[in-house]
């Protein structure tokens, strides 16, 4: 940006301008406004399918595959490439929703309801890293197929992924945004969380003093040309480590270098426990079974650190109302058993005059969030009512995030929009 057309009476004010300018595009702030700006660009052209625009870029840029596989490329209009600095940003925030699971790798894809981390990342030695989610739902039952989750899996994230409520439909998966209780994609979720990138990978570098100062350093030291120059590229991110190969479209396997760092540590805590155990000819693991212990130790504290306390909706008690004469009304509920991490659906029918009808109890896997149990009850509470027979009928529960999702004119982006819309 080029300083010209500066009047003398307005030097002093431009130059401030110009200050808080560099400042903030030295924190990468003006960087991350643009991209979360075109955030939603991105967000409309994965949920708007039939619309033009995707309709256009996929035909040109990504024929074959999803828009976050697509590659950069020269030729790409202004728009496109302003698609692909945002889309980086949606990847890192987006989750899937499990529908039918076709459309969702179980190893490579987002799709776990963890906030901490929402990948598997654990070795599954007998999952080929393509097998799709599907494989592990029952589609005659609806439901997940717990028998070969428990084979597969650890037992807390067992019960996390048999926890997760399906669908009766088996709809389309789902794309939603995983930082805010929509599901909707916002500016300001989205800065919020390159915010919290930056911040985390800025650590340790206290001000801009501080740089220069260490830089000064850097190449003042006694050593050979080129390892000042490999400290600086280092430093800079500027190795061809496999990440930064990526990026350039020089390698197509991507490596986690975050979760590699997390692995190392835990396999030297193991190797020196293997070792002091062996001193006192104690019994150890074998060497070839550490790195598996170790990512599965890893993924187990990460999902335990991540669990949500499981509050319910507060509301005042209030004394039970008759419907209508010959009307019908239907209380559901869900609670939830730390101890066992089961949960119960309660459904009770009454007449008009208070009279009960049919009960019903049914035991199912906690999920992750309350409301989510909550609208599973919803939905087994109508069809219960359906297999009753009944007509004219009042449904009651006590979550205000059930009552008002129902309400809405889309459910699409709720986590648990799919089991509303099942109703």
């Amino acid at each position: 940006m080029a300083k010209t057309g500066v009047t003398e009476g307005g030097s002093s004010l431009m130059a401030n301008l110009w200050g808080l300018i560099k400042k903030a595009e030295t924190n990468g702030d003006i960087r991350g406004v643009s991209i979360c700006r075109n955030g939603p660009r991105v967000w409309r052209t994965i949920n708007n399918p039939d619309s033009l625009c995707h309709r256009v870029f996929k035909a040109r840029f990504f024929p074959d595959c999803l828009i976050f596989e697509a590659k950069d490329s020269t030729l790409g209009s202004y728009a496109w490439k302003s698609i692909i600095s945002a889309r980086d940003v949606i990847r890192e925030g987006m989750v899937w929703r499990i529908g039918n699971g076709q459309s969702v790798r179980i190893r490579e894809d987002k799709w776990l309801p963890v906030q901490s981390n929402r990948s598997v990342i654990s070795s599954l030695p007998s999952v080929a890293p393509e097998t799709k989610v599907s494989s592990l739902i029952n589609p005659e039952l609806r439901g997940w197929n717990s028998s070969l989750v428990n084979q597969l899996f650890l037992p807390y994230k067992a019960s996390v992924i048999c926890g997760m409520p399906l669908s009766i439909r088996l709809p389309l998966d789902k794309i939603i945004w995983g930082l805010t209780p929509s599901g909707m994609f916002t500016t300001k979720s989205a800065y919020k969380l390159l915010v919290s990138c930056n911040s985390t990978n800025l650590a340790g570098t206290s001000s801009s003093e501080n740089q220069r100062l260490f830089w000064r350093s850097l190449w003042q030291l006694r050593v050979p040309n080129k390892l000042k120059h490999f400290s600086w590229r280092a430093c800079n991110d500027a190795l061809p480590t496999m990440t930064n190969l990526v990026m350039r479209h020089i390698a197509t396997t991507e490596v986690k270098e975050d979760y590699r760092v997390k692995i190392f540590v835990i396999i030297a805590w193991m190797l020196w426990n293997r070792r002091n155990a062996l001193r006192l000819n104690l019994q150890v693991q074998p060497l070839n079974r550490i790195s598996s212990l170790a990512g599965s130790y890893l993924q187990e504290f990460l999902d335990v650190q991540d669990q949500t306390p499981t509050a319910t909706d507060p509301s005042l008690p209030q004394q039970w109302q008759p419907p209508d004469e010959n009307k019908f009304k239907v209380n559901f509920d869900a609670v939830v058993f730390k101890s066992c991490n089961q949960a119960r659906l309660g459904v009770i029918v009454r007449d008009w005059r208070g009279e009960a009808i049919g009960p019903l109890s049914m035991l199912v896997p906690a999920a992750q969030t309350v409301v989510e149990l909550e609208a599973f009850a919803c939905r087994r509470a109508v069809l219960f009512a359906v297999e009753l027979g009944l007509q004219d009928v009042v449904f009651e529960g006590d979550s205000l995030q059930v009552i008002q999702a129902l309400n809405l004119d889309s459910t699409d982006h709720l986590t648990y929009g799919h089991i509303l819309e099942d109703i």
